[in-house]
């Protein structure tokens, strides 16, 4: 074994040249090589020594060296094998060569070059790798501090890039740590990108790849921070060197569009605006920008809004504040394309919560509209001079219009709207059928802006636009149909009457068209009838008999669902405020809609509605009252509804007409329309086999009439005797089951009303007695088994027609009659038991001396068994009878109460009567 001497120079024998730094050899204390940890990943970047060897000159070496012996052996501990020399090392680095003191003396900035882009950027780029947080932390701010502050920081970039482009390009991404990824993507937007110029070029992709990763990154300051990094790149590169990498940019960028925080929101909607700017292809805008950036115009932060409008206004070719410079229009290749597809997000800011934006919105219109009209050939400019001179003037724009539409627009943004109006339709009617809320609503709104900016050119879409604008005023969303109901008002003032309303009138009266369908053709139809009537569009007398007769139509006249009557009657009122005076032509069609809402029983509301609308079609008509209408219509709308009586059902629309009719008819005026009204009423009501809903119906007509004292008075003495013994006796006749019964019931509940109100005079009744009917049909609702209240009607019909003919019952009638009012006191009912006593009390009090004894007798007896009935209230009702039988046949009474009166529980009603009779 050799000495130590041996073997320390068997260590140091020369194996081959060793590489060595131009012009830093023999330099007493300086190593020229440094000890290296393998590369990790991939291989370590050339150091780039030729590019920088002017910097480099003897004649500088003097400082340099000084310099650089005081900090090599720092330089050498960056790639030591112990984690805590590599941290202090590239700290002592930033210290000495950056210090950040105010009392620390500052390197001069050209031997600070020489340095950093020398032997000291390859030790400092591969710590970019360095397993150790701290170092990684410390070598990207020293790199930092030195592309702020030296005069050349592009001379990293051949080493730098390629080592942050491995740290943080690729993916997944390899840097963990989200604070060091945000020092990196500040690092390339800031120095980098700002300070490097043209000679970021050769390295652009890299770049753009550390800028997606950072614009895919989760945490928001490295979205913010790539998104500022776009901006700069704008404003650094020409846009030609750009273009390539769009792509790769806008596929990264967008989907920031939807992040949860609006200042990433707003970052990256900057960050597009200088990318668009700079230029983008149709394809991209058509395709990629203008749906990413749609949503944003509903988004729930106002800043993320107005910025979105500002952006979309200037790719338009609006002008921007002084302070953030001018934006050039888009070339004329794309000019078109760009409005077709930006100027409906655009439009949305009219309708927009905040009035600024509305304001604003406005003001870029009227730029694009002026750089439309600019950039047009003379034959357009022709064109838009006519459109000018033809558009609405300030004196007759609607003054209903709300913010920001007040004041007549600009006419050149009128006729660009007009221009484009073909291109961009289509599309928002189609997202009135989008499944989505947001979706619909955008479209409705857009959709309103469009017919105002276009005034009368719509026109010509009409055939394929009323249809859509129908479905989409019955949407489930309540701010989605309002904003469709403005469009169609403004349709309806702006495009004259004879272009819509035939379309308008078929989609209305359809024949096979659906509740829903035909209810939100009523919608627009009188939303559109609304704004004609306010801008005062004339209306000739072919177009109002259109209107009326598609209302008067079985399948809008025979609706009966509130909903449905409801804009009936919205579209008949608006129609009476357009017409005016004119509806004097068509007053009996349009009363007869009125006097059918007037019937409704689905809202008690709708039916007062339609009275105040025919009180104003009465004034429309010169006349003061309804009743002027009535004189004038009443009689020939009864003869045109009698024509079809034998079709009616409960449901049919003359059936309620008729009913509203002659309850609307003063005394005087129904008094004319008795012999009619009774002949339909009678045509009806005998028959079994008619609708017993409808016999019904009318039964209870008759009954309000009846109980009404001024109409009464028409129906008093022959007409009453008509109608009781041609329709409400027929209609007692007794047939088998509960619906019967329930017309036999409407039946003696009318019947009740007519006998309690005397319309039958002394001559009238004594007919009627005579002829043997009324009694019996009486005598038969007495006995009626299927309703307790049948049987209470009938005592109360029969209460009051012994008031009116007691006296006139013959021997035999009386005979019969007082069985049948004894029955009732066996009632199950203690009602109709209580009710029953009532006619025998005037029963007794009419016809007591009509009766023979035997049967006087038989009548007392029969009233004593229920003066001890167990229910007091029956007990004091059969001993007021018998007091007042005992004051017409004492003796009779005295007998039969002295007989029993020691059978009955109670003495105190014996004692009464007993005392009666000695009266």
């Amino acid at each position: 074994m050799g000495s130590i001497d041996d073997f320390w120079r068997q260590l140091n024998v020369k194996k081959g040249p060793k590489a060595t730094l131009s012009g830093l050899s023999n330099i007493p204390g300086l190593t020229t090589h440094s000890r290296t940890l393998p590369a990790k990943g991939s291989a370590s970047p050339a150091l780039p020594a030729a590019r920088f060897a002017a910097a480099l000159a003897p004649s500088e070496l003097p400082d340099q060296q000084g310099l650089q012996a005081s900090i090599q052996r720092d330089i050498n501990c960056l790639t030591d094998q112990d984690r805590n020399l590599r941290r202090t090392a590239i700290s002592q680095l930033k210290s000495k060569l950056f210090p950040d003191g105010e009392n620390q003396k500052a390197q001069d900035v050209q031997l600070l070059q020489q340095i950093v882009s020398g032997p000291m950027l390859v030790p400092v780029v591969r710590l970019l790798g360095d397993p150790v947080e701290k170092c990684r932390e410390g070598s990207l701010t020293l790199l930092a501090s030195a592309a702020e502050q030296l005069p050349e920081p592009a001379a990293l970039l051949s080493c730098l890039m390629p080592a942050v482009a491995d740290r943080m390009g690729d993916v997944p991404v390899e840097e963990p740590s989200e604070e060091l990824r945000l020092a990196i993507i500040r690092l390339i937007a800031g120095p980098v990108i700002l300070r490097s110029g043209q000679c970021l070029l050769p390295y652009l992709t890299l770049v753009v790849k550390v800028v997606c990763r950072a614009l895919e990154d989760p945490f928001h300051d490295i979205k913010k921070a790539g998104c500022s990094a776009i901006a700069n790149l704008c404003k650094q590169l020409p846009s030609d060197a750009l273009r390539p990498q769009h792509d790769a940019l806008l596929a990264s960028l967008l989907p920031n569009l939807g992040h949860q925080h609006s200042r990433v929101r707003v970052s990256t909607l900057a960050a597009l605006d200088t990318l668009v700017t700079k230029g983008v292809s149709e394809q991209a805008m058509v395709q990629v920008i203008a749906p990413a950036v749609k949503p944003l115009v509903c988004d729930r932060a106002s800043a993320v809004k107005e910025q979105c409008f500002a952006a979309v206004g200037s790719w338009l070719g609006a002008s921007r504040p002084a302070d953030k410079g001018g934006c050039s229009p888009p070339s004329s290749a794309h000019r078109r394309a760009f409005l077709v597809e930006l100027l409906p997000v655009l439009l949305l800011g009219l309708t927009d919560e905040s009035s600024s934006i509305r304001d604003a919105t406005m003001s870029r219109l009227k730029d694009i509209g002026q750089m439309h009209a600019d950039m047009q050939s003379a034959d357009d400019r022709l064109k838009s001079n006519d459109f000018a001179s033809s558009s609405h003037s300030q004196a007759s724009w609607p003054a209903s219009f709300t913010h920001p539409f007040q004041a007549q627009p600009a006419a050149t943004t009128q006729h660009m709207v007009q221009d484009i109006l073909p291109a961009i339709l289509p599309s928002v009617v189609t997202d009135l059928r989008e499944w989505t809320v947001a979706l619909r609503l955008n479209a409705a709104r857009c959709l309103q802006s469009i017919f105002v900016l276009a005034g009368a050119a719509p026109s010509a879409h009409l055939p394929h636009l009323l249809s859509p604008l129908c479905s989409a005023a019955g949407d489930e969303e309540e701010q989605v149909a309002h904003y469709v109901v403005q469009a169609a008002q403004v349709l309806g003032a702006f495009v004259k009457l004879g272009h819509w309303l035939p379309l308008m009138v078929d989609s209305v009266a359809a024949p096979q068209a659906s509740l829903p369908t035909r209810v939100n053709a009523l919608v627009v139809l009188s939303a559109m009838l609304h704004a004609a009537g306010v801008v005062q569009q004339s209306v000739d007398s072919e177009q109002l008999l259109l209107l009326v007769g598609a209302l008067c139509s079985d399948a809008v006249r025979g609706v009966d669902q509130a909903p449905a009557q409801q804009q009936l009657l919205a579209v008949i009122y608006n129609t009476i405020s357009l017409a005016g005076g004119q509806c004097s032509l068509l007053s009996q069609q349009l009363w007869l809609l009125l006097l059918q809402l007037q019937a409704s029983e689905s809202s008690q509301e709708l039916a007062m509605q339609a009275a105040t609308a025919s009180q104003r079609l009465a004034a429309a008509c010169g006349q003061s009252s309804i009743a002027g209408l009535a004189a004038m219509h009443a009689p020939s709308l009864t003869s045109a509804l009698a024509q079809n009586v034998d079709s009616w059902t409960a449901h049919s629309p003359d059936c309620h007409v008729f009913s509203v009719l002659l309850l609307s008819c003063p005394g005087t005026t129904l008094s004319a329309l008795i012999p009619q009204a009774l002949q339909i009423t009678c045509s009806i009501l005998p028959d079994p086999e008619r609708d017993p809903a409808l016999r019904i119906h009318l039964l209870q007509l008759l009954e309000r009439m009846t109980a009404n004292e001024d109409q009464a008075k028409a129906l008093q003495g022959a007409a009453a005797q008509h109608l009781a013994d041609q329709a409400l006796l027929p209609a007692l006749v007794w047939h088998a089951g509960k619906t019967a019964a329930a017309v036999r019931f409407a039946a003696i509940s009318a019947l009740s009303t007519l006998l309690a109100h005397q319309l039958l005079g002394f001559e009238q009744l004594q007919a009627m007695l005579a002829g043997n009917r009324l009694l019996p049909m009486l005598f038969q609702s007495l006995e009626e088994e299927y309703f307790v209240d049948t049987r209470l009607a009938a005592c109360s019909a029969t209460y009051h027609l012994l008031i009116s003919a007691g006296k006139l019952l013959t021997y035999e009638q009386c005979r019969l009659t007082y069985p049948e009012l004894l029955k009732r006191l066996d009632d199950s009912s203690n009602a109709v038991r209580t009710s029953i006593c009532a006619a025998l009390k005037v029963f007794v009090d009419n016809t007591s001396s009509s009766l023979d004894d035997g049967n006087a007798k038989y009548f007392i007896n029969g009233m004593l068994i229920h003066m001890d009935d167990m229910d007091p209230v029956i007990q004091e009702a059969v001993c007021t009878v018998l007091e007042i039988a005992a004051a017409h046949r004492p003796a009779l009474v005295n007998e039969a109460v002295s007989t029993v009166s020691h059978l009955h529980r109670n003495s105190i009603y014996t004692s009464r009567v007993l005392k009666a009779c000695e009266r």
